[in-house]
């Protein structure tokens, strides 16, 4: 007796880890949508895989589950907001879709037309600055001077970039527990990188644009850039993998074959931007270079 109930515990459990696994890798865009009971219908249907979830809400609200229902069902019942922020947790939405989700519940809640007036202006303000940014994203922008400071300050919204390209679906948490950042993190970086133009997520799936991204010699974050990625190269060291390459060389030479090295590098670099260019989004490699002169 007391195995078969340790069995159904753990059934139990799996199925709730199931659930909540579920939860954080299906997506639906809530841009699409401008009512927010709207939203939840679809993300809780009352048949296939998702039934469950109004349940799971429910608990997490710490509410009656027949309460869910009456929100979904009927026009008059409205969430709390502190519900709403729950909710908003629960979905692991990030912080503008918050915002955005906050806002149709408080057009929703609204006793007066001229507060529902109010908080629509708010929403179409931001519906309009989303479109403005897809208009922008379709003309192949390039990044202004303050999205290059803020790309090039830390080695993760490289990183983050570079991964998407090769898996258009992977979540944020996922990027979370592979790169060692907080979700709040990537949620941040996510957010900026479509700020920025250079991606934007569709059914479920990012699409990275082509957003011309151009650093020049004498911009003061290209010396950030290196101190990133070399940091992340001295903690690749501690993980290293099997086809991974670390070289370090100190060595006396006269100035003819400092000069030949020199050329060299920058032939392997040449000879490389083609390889790389056409090269198919499979996975991602930092390569750090360093000759410098000593004495």
């Amino acid at each position: 007796m007391q195995c078969n109930t340790l069995s159904l515990l753990l059934v139990l459990f799996i199925l709730n880890i199931l659930i909540i696994c579920y939860i954080f890798t299906k997506y639906m865009d809530i841009f699409d949508v401008k009512g927010y009971k709207q939203f939840l219908l679809k993300q809780m249907p009352t048949s296939g895989k998702e039934r469950g979830l109004r349940s799971k809400l429910a608990e997490f609200l710490g509410c009656q589950l027949s309460y869910v229902s009456l929100v979904l069902t009927t026009e008059k019942h409205q969430l709390s907001l502190e519900h709403g922020q729950k909710v908003c947790n629960f979905f692991n939405l990030n912080d503008s879709e918050t915002d955005y989700f906050i806002l149709l519940l408080s057009k929703a809640r609204a006793g007066s037309k001229d507060l529902v007036l109010f908080y629509e202006k708010k929403i179409d303000s931001i519906l309009k600055h989303r479109q403005d940014i897809k208009s922008r994203i379709k003309n192949h922008a390039s990044l202004d001077k303050a999205d290059q400071a803020l790309y090039y300050s830390d080695w993760y919204y490289t990183a983050i970039h570079m991964i998407l390209r090769c898996n258009h679906s992977i979540n944020s948490k996922d990027l979370s527990n592979l790169l060692g950042l907080s979700i709040e993190k990537v949620h941040d970086c996510l957010a900026f990188l479509e700020k920025a133009g250079i991606l934007s997520k569709e059914k479920g799936k990012y699409k990275i644009h082509d957003v011309r991204i151009h650093i020049g010699q004498n911009t003061p974050w290209l010396n950030a850039h290196h101190k990133n990625w070399r940091n992340r190269a001295i903690l690749a060291l501690d993980n290293k993998e099997e086809d991974d390459v670390h070289f370090s060389m100190i060595t006396s030479i006269s100035e003819s074959a400092a000069s030949a090295i020199r050329k060299k590098i920058l032939l392997m670099i040449q000879e490389n931007e083609p390889i790389i260019r056409d090269a198919d989004d499979k996975v991602v490699y930092s390569l750090n270079l360093d000759f410098f002169k000593i004495y």
